[in-house]
């Protein structure tokens, strides 16, 4: 489980806006804070746990979301570069 400090704990266990669409509430049941616009503590809870180390597995599971949520969350901070794919070589006859 992910180390939090109780502040941190506050943050993550903030109130979720009801949302009745079917796809939402199949999502929340795995990650209760699935379709939840990202907090600044979020974000700064991301952070610091991302710069200790922590992988985004372990990360996603402490902050309630997705895994790609957090990769791609990671990416929109600048934390995470994710490089495009190297073109292969194709053989001409």
């Amino acid at each position: 489980m992910l180390p939090l400090n109780p502040k941190e704990l506050l943050i993550v266990r903030q109130a979720v806006p009801r949302d009745a669409r079917a796809h939402v509430l199949r999502a929340r049941a795995a990650h209760p804070r699935a379709y939840v616009k990202w907090t600044p503590g979020e974000d700064a809870l991301l952070r610091r746990a991302f710069m200790d180390g922590h992988p985004s597995a372990l990360i996603a599971q402490g902050v309630e979301r997705n895994l790609r949520s957090v990769e791609g969350r990671l990416k929109r901070l600048g934390l995470v570069v994710i490089k495009p794919p190297k073109p292969t070589m194709q053989k001409t006859v």
